[in-house]
Parts: structure tokens; sequence; C-alpha cells
């Protein structure tokens, strides 16, 4: 046999080899990833696990400080620049699908527009005892002036604020409480389980359930897929109580490359019983 045929021999099993570890590793990905995906089972013995955690929850404490930080341009290597954008804040909340809560915002920095400063710094607090909601105004404060509000406002429902926007996230609520889940904001995430495990059409169809780490923990990983590059990944940290451990939204640049439009991750929230200041 000549060498051209010895070579040629030689490569046509090399590609061959290469194909069969190609379809091999393949075959191995997708055994591990069908392992990993949970089962109705699975889902429903984290309902359960899950909504045992959530009946121990009687009151929490947390205390949180935010910021905003920029940059010029939608550029990777671009330096993100904090700014005096931001909130410190001390929240106290109520077990699970109570709007009981209060918020002290001890320092709320914003930008001042067309004001006589570039920024001003607002404290109030917000709260709801379960029957009177109240919002109190107690100082305005910019350029080492401040200005006592000393108002207030009763209603017979809950501030707007002490259950849905921004402060959902700066009290860290959402994360720590498993008040809401992607489904609703009224359904807790134990809910959000017993429904996925009764195979509920409109959360089989757009979520996916899996074992992930995230940051070296073994998380659940619930995600959904809006359209190429669009979607949105919640992990659950089953060694803190099943908390909202991490949250990521993605979505598309204008070259198609895929672009993180809002994350938070939580490395730890200290909560303990205690009686509501309200």
């Amino acid at each position: 046999m000549s060498n051209k045929n010895v070579m040629h021999n030689l490569f046509y099993k090399i590609k061959t080899y290469i194909k069969m570890g190609i379809v091999l590793l393949c075959l191995i990905l997708s055994a591990q990833l069908l392992a990993d995906n949970l089962n109705s089972q699975e889902l429903r013995q984290l309902s359960e696990d899950i909504n045992s955690v959530e009946k121990k929850i009687i009151n929490i404490k947390i205390e949180s400080e935010t910021w905003v930080e920029l940059k010029s341009q939608a550029d990777s290597c671009e330096i993100w620049v904090k700014t005096p954008v931001g909130s410190s804040v001390t929240a106290w909340f109520d077990r699970p699908k109570s709007k009981k809560g209060r918020i002290d915002i001890n320092k709320e920095t914003l930008r001042w527009v067309n004001g006589a400063s570039d920024y001003i710094d607002n404290n109030y607090t917000i709260a709801f005892d379960g029957q009177f909601g109240r919002r109190i105004d107690h100082t305005n404060s910019f350029d080492n002036n401040t200005v006592n509000l000393n108002k207030g406002e009763l209603s017979s429902e809950a501030p707007e604020d002490l259950i849905e926007g921004p402060y959902m996230m700066v009290t860290g609520r959402r994360f720590t409480l498993l008040f809401s889940s992607p489904a609703n904001s009224d359904v807790t995430w134990s809910e959000f389980f017993r429904m996925a495990s009764e195979n509920e059409p409109s959360l089989i169809k757009y979520f996916d359930f899996r074992m992930e780490e995230f940051i070296g923990i073994e998380c659940i990983k619930v995600s959904t897929e809006k359209g190429k590059g669009w979607g949105t990944i919640y992990w659950i940290d089953p060694t803190r109580g099943y908390s909202l451990l991490g949250y990521k939204s993605t979505g598309l640049n204008k070259d198609g490359s895929e672009r993180v439009c809002s994350s938070n991750c939580v490395n730890g929230l200290n909560g303990f019983p205690l009686r509501l200041p309200l």
C-alpha cells in the first residue's frame, strides 16, 4: 500500500473517531440536561417544602443600601461609574400574602431636575398596619440645608410603594420573603411550583425548571425565554430557606448580541422574628 493510501486511511479513521466523539458528547450532554429537568413529583415536593418555610415567616427586618451606576455607552469594556443617586432604608415585613409592613427611607438621593441643587435627599416613612396606610415625610435636604416637613397622609389602603414598584427590589422583599413569583405578584413560590407540578399550561409552555450551580451554590433555576435572546432567569437557594438568590433579565443589542437588561444577586439576607413598629 502506498504512503498516500496509508495517510488517507489514517485521516479517515481520525475523522470517524472525531465524529463518534462529538455524537457521544452530545448524547451525554442531552442525558445530563434531561436528568437536570425537574419532574412533576420533584416540583410538588418543592412546593410542599417551600410552603413549610413560608409558614414559619412571621416578621422580618431588612436593612439595605442601594445606588445607581451609569456608563456612557453600551460597551462591555466601559467602566460603570457610581452616582450619588441611591437610598438607605430599613424595612419590616409580615408573612406572605400580608400587606402589613413598614419602610423607613432614611435617605433617598434623587436627581433634582430644575431644582436649587443637582441632587436632593428625602427622608420619609411608609407603612400599613392592616387597617390604615401611612406616609410621613420627615425632611428634605440639599447643599447642607435641611427642611423639616413633618407632614403625613392617612389612607384606608396600603401605600403602593410598600407592595409594588422599585422598593420591592430595594428592600429585598421579593428576594427574602417569597412574596411573589414570575407568574403573578400575588402568587407565592410554593403556589407557583404547585401549579407547575399540576402541568398548568401557561407555566409548562414558557418556563423551564432544573438544578444549576450559581455563584458556587446548587440552586433551583427557573427560566423563561420570550424569544431569541430575550428571557428571565431566577435562581432559588435551597440552603437559605428557598429564598431567591439571583435574578437576570436579558435582551438583544442592535447587533443581535445578548445584553443584560437587569440583574440582582443576594449573598445573604438576615431576617428574624420581631414586632412590627407600626
